[in-house]
Formats: C-alpha cells, structure tokens, sequence
C-alpha cells in the first residue's frame, strides 16, 4: 500500500464499520418507505467504500475527488454520506425511520440536496422519496434566474461565487399532513432562528496575529448568509411561521375571516384559534403545498423584508417574479436517469465486508511472501536469526591464541580460531575451550605441535 493511502484507509475502514451498524439498526425498524430508501442508500454507500478500500491498497494514490465523484455518480446526496458515517445517526431512533431524515421539531435539519446535486435528474430520480413533498423547493435549486438573483453575472469573482452556490444545501420538506405540520404549533414547539455568520475579528488577548477576511471571503459569507436567510424564511412559512412583525394583523387576517372576534391568550394562541377555523385545511393546505398566488406574493413580500429588500425595487419584483412563478410542493415529477447512475452504481461490487477482512484464505506462504514484500521478517527469517551465533566483542586472547596456533592443519585450526572466538567472551573460558580441543586434537593425532612448554596455560590475559 502507498505510503499516502495508509491513512485513508484507515478512515475509509472506521467509515465502512459506522455505516455496518447504521444499517443494522435501520434494518430493525418497522417496515417505511423511508426505511426501504435509507437501506438501499446505505448498502450503496458500503459498496463504494469497500471500492475505495480496494483501490487503496493499488498501485496509484487514491484522490479524494474520485471518491467525492463516486458518491455523486451513485446518486448519494452528501447529507446522507455524512450521516451513514456518523456513528449517532441511528443512536436514539426507535420505531420509525421517518425521523432520520426528517427530525421532528427542526424543519431546517432534514434532508437536503446541494444546489448541484438538485440539479441533476438522476440524483432527483434516484432520491424521490426524500423530495416528494418539496416540488417548489427543488425549481428554486434548479432556477437559473434564482442563481443570477444570489450571484451576479458580470461580478468580478462570479465564477468562484457560483461553485461555492453549487455547495448550498436546499433542506426538504417532511410528508405529512396539515394536522401534522400544526400540531408543532399548538405544542408551543420553539424554532431556533436563522443565526448569520459574522465577520471574523481579533479575540481580546489572543497573542497570534489576526488575519481579517479577504473581499472574496466576505462575499462568501454574505452569499451563504443571504441563502440561509431565504432558506429559513421559506421554510418557516411552509411550516406556518410567517415573519412578519405582527402575524394576526400583518398575515393571517387575509387568510381567515373574523380574526377580529379571535382573542388571544396564552391558552388560546393563534394556533388555537386556527385549528378550530372554517376552512382550516383548505387555507393551511394552500399555504404549505403552496398553490395559491396569493400566499405566493405574501411570501415573496415575507422573504424580501427578511433580506432587507427595498419594496418594489427591480431586485424584489425580480424575486417576487420567481417565486409566484413556483409550482407545488407536492407533485409528481417523473425525472430521468440523467446522467446515468444504474451503471455506475452496478459496477461497485457486490462481496460483503466480510470477504474484505478474512484471512481464513491466508497461508502462511502468502503472509511470508507479504511481510517480505513490506520488507518484514519472516517467522523463519526470524527464527534463523535466534539460533545465530553470537559475535564475540572481545578478541582471542593471547594463551587461546597459542594453543591454537600450534595446530598444524591450517583448515582445521582456522575454524577452531573462529568457534572460540565467537563463543566465549571471558578469556578464562576461551583458554578452556582452546585447551580441550588442542588436547583432543593431539589425542587423535590430527596435527599439533607440543614442543613449547604449556606452563602458561593457567595465565589470565586482559
């Protein structure tokens, strides 16, 4: 494996595990149409992160824009990759899927497209489930003169701003009904507001030189900041929020009679009182699956004062343009499979994690034959070292060395200079082993010479 694909791997590995017990628990709740579309978004995940496993151990670097085009191919939004790898993603769901895409209580924290990803028909085809209830929602992704509204044409970064659109997350809406969508409402549950980011400034003591943003970075920001203004503000209108200063008197006086007669307490909010109006569904309908032009307009006016809009600006009639112009939430689009995902998707493979990790298959010549292609030791390698002699650190000393020197086969007496020498390291036990084997060499009559007086044979050399 390449150095540069080590740690990959490693990530790719943990990310394939998390996605394993993700998918464990989703396969545990009752049966959905959501459960049946987290599944199958979940096994394709698995299955290209097993792809990219396999190419990490190749002879190339695996570039993280492969594996990012991969995803897009498979028609896996990001939303949903983030979430397979995050291992609370399924941590306290209990008996519905609905809420893994679809959180209760956060309608700006459901499942989204990127403006790139809404704009292709295969990613729309292949995600119906997730966008079935958010028809208007996704046109304005896909709007051409809605993008020329957040990014100008003729600016000087255009090009750098519109890849940076392409990233904005477009949140969907939840299936349900207008009971359901009130019922929040009624229960008094808190929306947090959208909260726009600031520009970057100098902590009070901080030591490290601060570093204000560039004119590019404050476009980004106020590109992301506008976006996520529009977004919220939309979203908190389908979900029967409207913005506005006064909502009795500014919004829902023109969508129900007799709000004149509605008094309202904190037993009685204008909820309350909705609930319990003529024509609730009818008028609650309209403004969530957003089929009338007049709540059309009324939103159009609610986003325009959110983004500080002058009224009757060109800038706001274009948006108010746009807007009325939407179709319905709820719809039944048929998209096609363009560009072609059913092929890319069926070149992942199909073996199993498990066939990834066993080593039932593995030999012990196949794990010798990798260690020595890693430039590891063998276990015989390793174990050929263990019985090596050791080199003695100390050379032969003087007396060893005479007794040595008096034998008269030369290709018997320099191997015997090397065993000692290599054996034993205190000269005692060197003058021992020289004494025992000159002795028996002379017993066996294989060559010494015995002249010289061996009185020095107990002498102790340094």
């Amino acid at each position: 494996m390449l150095e540069a694909n080590i740690s990959k791997f490693g990530q790719l590995k943990k990310d394939l595990e998390t996605v394993l017990k993700n998918l464990e628990v989703i396969g545990t709740l009752p049966p959905s149409c959501e459960r049946i579309f987290l599944i199958g978004k979940g096994t394709v995940i698995k299955r290209i992160l097993i792809k990219a496993l396999v190419l990490c151990v190749g002879p190339n670097k695996l570039e993280q824009t492969f594996v990012n085009e991969m995803f897009l191919g498979c028609c896996i939004p990001a939303y949903l990759r983030t979430k397979f790898i995050d291992l609370n993603f399924t941590k306290n769901v209990k008996n519905d899927a609905t809420i893994l895409i679809f959180p209760k209580g956060n309608h700006v924290k459901t499942i989204g497209l990127t403006t790139a990803e809404a704009r292709r028909d295969s990613m729309l085809r292949s995600n119906s489930p997730a966008i079935l209830h958010s028809g208007a929602i996704v046109e304005l992704a896909r709007s051409d003169q809605l993008r020329d509204w957040f990014v100008s044409p003729n600016g000087e970064n255009t090009e750098e701003l519109l890849a940076q659109y392409d990233k904005l997350v477009w949140p969907m809406l939840a299936p349900g009904g207008v009971d359901e969508y009130l019922k929040p409402r009624t229960d008094r549950v808190n929306v947090k507001s959208f909260t726009p980011t600031l520009a970057p400034r100098p902590k009070v003591g901080e030591k490290k030189a601060f570093r204000p943003e560039t004119p590019f970075q404050r476009e980004v920001r106020e590109l992301k900041n506008l976006h996520g203004k529009f977004v919220s503000t939309m979203l908190d209108f389908y979900h029967f929020i409207p913005k506005v200063d006064n909502p009795l008197e500014d919004f829902w006086n023109q969508a129900f009679p007799d709000t004149e007669h509605w008094d309202i307490s904190p037993e009685m909010t204008i909820y309350h009182w909705i609930e319990q109006a003529p024509r609730k569904d009818v008028i609650l309908e309209a403004i969530r699956n957003n089929t009338m032009l007049l709540f059309k307009r009324k939103l159009a006016h609610i986003v325009g004062t959110a983004l500080d809009i002058p009224s009757e600006s060109f800038r706001f009639r274009t948006l108010r343009g746009i807007l009325s112009a939407t179709g319905a939430n709820v719809h039944g689009r048929n998209y096609t499979d363009n560009p072609n995902s059913t092929d890319v998707i069926n070149d992942l493979p199909v073996f199993q994690y498990e066939d990834v990790t066993s080593t039932a298959n593995i030999t012990g010549a196949i794990r010798d034959s990798i260690a020595a292609f890693r430039g590891k030791p063998t276990e015989e390698l390793q174990a050929g070292e263990k019985r090596q002699n050791l080199i003695a650190k100390k050379k032969l000393n003087k007396t060893a060395s005479k007794w040595i020197s008096k034998i008269n086969d030369a290709d018997l007496r320099e191997p015997i200079r090397k065993w000692v020498t290599e054996n034993f390291r205190n000269p005692k036990l060197q003058n021992l082993a020289a004494e025992y084997v000159t002795t028996a060499i002379e017993d066996e009559n294989l060559g010494y010479d015995s002249s010289e007086s061996e009185s020095s044979s107990s002498e102790e050399d340094e």
